[in-house]
């Protein structure tokens, strides 16, 4: 296609990270302008754009409070509700529903439905509107299955702050939480982390650093409990992290990578039930049960590594992810999908499709992206992963 323009709206961090730059040098060899959005002007003079790429978080969380932010969201709604030919990624409902840490883990908790012939499960949680009591909170722990350790997570899952966790051991360590957040149980995986990155139909899984094991249970009821531990997840999980909170204190087997068809047929749901194209899950796999286990489901992944190990800062990974980004966007999206406006427009328009399919072609098929879905045999006797409580809520 000939023409085409792609317009842009992301921070200068994320610009930098993704190295639009190169990018924008590989879409110009194949006909397609790329646009960086300025959202403080009208949209309707820096158009037409056939696709649309944001990450509009901050703005979203801003706007909570922000009537300046407010309003620059409503600019671009109204832009979006009016170019409906244009192909938004990704929806704005979606993406708000992510930021929000109550309705992602209750979205990982509906998926237990669909996946149940799976080895896959999320940890169970609590959500903590308000500041309670020590007792109040164990008490409804208890009744959810919550289990000491524990983490502790902002509701908020944006900003700098949201890598900010703490470890809790006790009843004791419950006076350091800081609602709103979520109580999570913790669950040995012996200090790997396994990030997946969404894009389009694609997916790529790289290994991380995790915190190592600790002892199941509360750690004692006297004075001597052992304190909360407070970090940031993303100063653990990166590459070259060399915290002693990822130190294993023994030896532990290593494990095979997670199942490509599980993590497929995960993808897969998860697409369907988010309605996104570019998004994250962080999996972990339990050294007790050998689970799948689901901890956190990211909007716009920032720092992906396809099969080589490159990272979208480097322009040939850059080039080989943001492909299929652009031209499966419209492919195949699953009609259930709910809509991706602000409004109630759809994104993934007939229309478009075909020429959207064309603004880039595909990359080859990379090793770590997995395709298709070969079920596996349901796991017997396994604890019930997504339980039938997966509305968590302490008030």
């Amino acid at each position: 296609m000939s023409g085409g323009r792609v317009g842009f709206c992301l921070s200068d961090k994320k610009r930098k990270r993704m190295n639009l730059d190169a990018f924008a040098v590989f879409c110009e060899g194949h006909g397609v302008d790329v646009v960086q959005i300025d959202l403080t002007r009208p949209l309707v003079h820096q158009g037409p754009f056939d696709v649309i790429v944001h990450k509009l978080s901050d703005v979203i969380v801003e706007a909570e409070q922000d009537s300046q932010s407010q309003q620059l969201l409503a600019n671009f709604q109204s832009y979006v509700s009016a170019h409906p030919a244009t192909v938004l990624l990704d929806p704005l409902p979606a993406m708000t529903r992510l930021l929000d840490r109550f309705a992602s883990y209750r979205i990982m908790s509906e998926l237990r439905e669909s996946l149940r012939d799976w080895s896959i499960c999320s940890p169970p949680y609590l959500e903590i509107h308000r500041a309670s009591e020590p007792p109040s909170i164990q008490q409804a722990m208890m009744t959810q299955g919550v289990s000491f350790p524990l983490i502790c997570k902002t509701r908020v899952a944006h900003g700098s702050l949201s890598h900010e966790m703490s470890l809790i051991f006790s009843g004791g360590g419950l006076e350091d939480i800081r609602p709103p957040c979520v109580l999570q149980s913790f669950v040995n995986h012996g200090a790997v982390l396994h990030k997946v990155f969404v894009v389009g139909d694609r997916h790529f899984c790289v290994e991380r650093p995790s915190l190592k094991n600790f002892p199941s249970g509360a750690c004692g009821q006297s004075a001597t409990d052992r304190k909360t531990i407070f970090f940031n997840s993303h100063e653990v999980s990166k590459p070259e992290s060399n915290s002693d909170l990822t130190a294993l204190d023994g030896q532990t087997a290593s494990r095979a990578p997670p199942s490509s068809e599980a993590v497929a047929a995960l993808v897969g749901e998860l697409r369907v039930q988010l309605g996104m194209a570019l998004f994250g899950v962080d999996l972990i796999i339990s050294i007790h049960t050998h689970t799948l286990t689901v901890i956190d489901i990211n909007i716009f992944p920032g720092t992906a590594a396809g099969g080589g190990g490159g990272t979208v800062t480097d322009p040939v990974a850059c080039t080989d992810m943001s492909s299929p980004l652009l031209s499966q966007a419209t492919r195949e999206f699953p009609s259930s999908s709910p809509p991706c406006s602000a409004t109630s427009s759809p994104c993934w328009t007939n229309a478009r499709q075909e020429e959207v399919h064309l603004l880039l072609q595909p990359a080859s098929e990379s090793p770590s992206s997995a395709s298709g879905a070969v079920k596996s045999p349901p796991l017997a006797s396994s604890p019930v992963c997504w339980d039938q409580n997966s509305r968590r809520r302490f008030h």
